[in-house]
């Protein structure tokens, strides 16, 4: 039931806050031990992630290996059939990146590095973002086992980095990567052009970020970057995407 999985979330971060992970590694390697196995159903899966994240979040910069290999573990999950699986993964996903800070003068963390992530995110969404097409939300069933065509794979694999990348917005410390600046082009083809009565998620979660991603905090060498992505997407035959660059820039300037 919900409150028993959370309060069993709340037990395990309590339980690690503060502490030395040398003397938890016990209870880390048997939380890492297949958490999304399918043993007891798609709401079990969900959990076992709820509950490793409330661990390893306690350690921020202190288990940088386990983030690593938690990582490898979840990249060919992203586009798990279950929804509530993938919504859980892309919260976990923000508290893998969460150190990965570069600050001026220091030395690079060892955590999982965002921009990397991203580079191999963009190489399978290629089938969607190179789409002249309209990208609509046609996953109608989220739940069926078998398989998947490329375009469904590309969806599924999107709405779990929108997830992150939402959820990214209120807990990381540094502002979107370059890398992430690229999915620009992407969301402003399938963000809502107008208010619509039929509720899509997919649309709603591109919308979201966009909103986010346009009141966040660009470095100096970045305001080129997301200007060149302006012009190259105003150029497009998109006019969907053309019409949503204005919307960007209403609320980047507000």
């Amino acid at each position: 039931a919900l409150p028993i999985y959370s309060d069993w979330g709340t037990c395990i971060a309590t339980a690690c806050e503060s502490r030395d992970p040398r003397k938890l590694h016990w209870l880390f390697e048997l939380l890492l031990d297949s958490p999304v196995s399918g043993e007891g159903g798609s709401f079990v899966d969900a959990c076992r992630l709820y509950v490793l994240q409330g661990g390893l979040a306690q350690q921020e910069w202190r288990t940088s290996e386990l983030l690593h290999r938690l990582l490898k573990y979840l990249e060919p999950k992203l586009t798990h059939v279950y929804k509530n699986v993938r919504e859980r993964i892309g919260s976990v996903l923000t508290y893998i990146f969460m150190i990965d800070v570069s600050l001026p003068n220091t030395a690079p963390t060892k955590s999982p590095r965002i921009s990397e992530f991203t580079l191999r995110i963009l190489e399978k969404l290629k089938p969607l973002m190179e789409a002249d097409e309209e990208i609509q939300n046609h996953v109608m069933e989220e739940n069926v086992i078998g398989v998947q065509d490329e375009r469904t794979q590309g969806i599924k694999l999107l709405k779990t980095i929108l997830k992150w990348l939402i959820a990214s917005a209120g807990r990381s410390f540094c502002t979107a990567v370059p890398e992430q600046i690229q999915l620009l082009p992407l969301l402003f083809k399938i963000a809502p052009v107008e208010n619509d009565d039929n509720y899509d998620e997919l649309k709603m979660d591109a919308k979201m970020c966009l909103s986010l991603m346009s009141q966040g905090l660009l470095y100096p060498e970045q305001v080129n970057l997301v200007l060149q992505v302006l012009q190259q997407t105003a150029n497009s035959s998109s006019w969907h995407a053309r019409y949503t660059i204005l919307t960007y820039l209403q609320i980047g300037r507000a």
